[in-house]
């Protein structure tokens, strides 16, 4: 209606409320008109959100009439509208899935709570792996069912356990102690192999920092290289003493750093291998090898004395020796001989042959016995003279013996 207001007088109550219940019933229709554009945008929004999601979505009644549903037909649950909408649970689903579906709605209802559970389904000849989530409406009594798919999920999880396990069996089978330690030494993981050393379980160890399990200086010095694998980002390798059981150990062990996905080092894994038995064996073995070269020492020693003894013997015989090759040059000669012949060792040895040295008919001996001596391999008491330095005549005694080569 028309409110219509007078220009003389004032204004009495009834104008007042008039004025009052015409200013309400205005803001009620704005406000009313407000809210159902919230609605609207909430619906469309929603709608976007539900259309977005990679589920598919059912709404369920109290008597299991399925009055609401969404799905894409590129999805593997996807089924026509017209075989979902209307229709009981069973009817579309089958007896056995649709009483799980329907003891979850009713465990939702009484319960006020989502229930989720998991589950294999056979969709158009293929078995699938889905999850399926109930919320009940406290509204309607209706309740949501929203299912997704789950079978990649599932099979990247069984490859990850798989993966886990496999490295879980490799890090169990190693003879070598394996662990992983973050920046302050604090172990986040290690085999049984490292904790059966330390005296305990792998659960005793966990969390603890080097410090916590080793002397100081057996810590710092493996802190040491730690703190190097953080800062160069590489693989370093080296040997040092732990202690295991209350006792030195030599390990040598490989620091290789573990990253995030931006390269950044997050931690350190150590691979230590027992080599207490090889650097004994070392010890063992430099010991042995110092002692042969004392006794390689001794013995050169002793040969060095023997042989000038023997040399002595050589040189200063009551006897003549010398050696000659096989074409008949002096090689050796003792002081002696040198001594009856009248000459110095470099004028005679390596540059004159026996021949220069004997006269005619000790020439023809020779010749006629050397190659009989090169078969026989001795002479005994050959009469023969040599010619000295100054032309007089050494008669003598030669007596030989043949050296042969293997």
């Amino acid at each position: 209606g028309v409110l219509e207001i007078g220009s003389e007088g004032e204004f009495t109550q009834a104008d007042t409320d008039r004025v009052q219940k015409m200013t309400n019933q205005i803001m009620s229709s704005f406000m009313r008109k407000r809210a159902e554009e919230n609605l609207a945008i909430n619906e469309r929004r929603y709608k976007t959100i539900v259309e977005a999601m990679p589920d598919l979505l059912v709404r369920i009644s109290t008597d299991g009439t399925i009055v609401d549903y969404n799905a894409k037909p590129w999805r593997k649950l996807f089924a026509p509208v017209e075989t979902v909408l209307g229709k009981k649970t069973e009817d579309v689903t089958g007896p056995d899935l649709a009483n799980k579906i329907l003891a979850a709605v009713k465990e939702a209802r009484e319960q006020n709570k989502m229930i989720s559970y998991e589950e294999k389904i056979e969709v158009n000849g293929d078995s699938i792996e889905v999850e399926t989530r109930v919320v009940s409406s406290n509204e309607d009594a209706s309740a949501v069912v929203i299912v997704r798919d789950i079978t990649e999920q599932k099979a990247l999880q069984r490859e990850v356990i798989k993966g886990e396990e496999q490295y879980r069996v490799l890090m169990e089978s190693l003879e070598s102690v394996v662990a992983v330690v973050d920046q302050e030494s604090r172990f986040l993981f290690m085999n049984e192999n490292s904790a059966l050393q330390l005296g305990g379980k792998v659960s005793d160890f966990l969390g603890k920092t080097m410090f916590d399990l080793f002397p100081p200086s057996v810590a710092e010095a493996q802190f040491h290289h730690v703190k190097m694998a953080f800062q160069n980002n590489k693989v370093g390798v080296f040997e040092s003493i732990s202690m295991v059981n209350q006792k030195p150990v030599w390990y040598r062990t490989y620091l290789v750093p573990i990253h995030d996905e931006e390269g950044n080092v997050i931690s350190v894994l150590i691979n230590s291998t027992d080599i207490d038995d090889i650097k004994r064996s070392q010890t063992k073995l430099e010991e042995l090898n110092h002692s042969l070269e004392e006794l390689n020492r001794s013995l050169e020693e002793r040969v060095r004395q023997r042989t000038q003894e023997y040399q002595d013997l050589y040189n200063n015989a009551p006897t003549g020796y010398h050696s000659l090759d096989t074409q008949d040059l002096f090689i050796l000669m003792n002081d002696t001989e040198l001594k009856w012949l009248g000459y110095e060792r470099d004028e005679l040895v390596g540059k004159r042959h026996i021949f220069e040295l004997l006269d005619d008919e000790s020439k023809e001996k020779f010749k006629e016995n050397f190659p009989r001596f090169l078969k026989t391999g001795s002479i005994n008491n050959l009469e023969m003279n040599f010619i000295r330095k100054d032309g007089s005549i050494l008669p003598t005694f030669v007596t030989a013996t043949a050296i042969f080569d293997a």
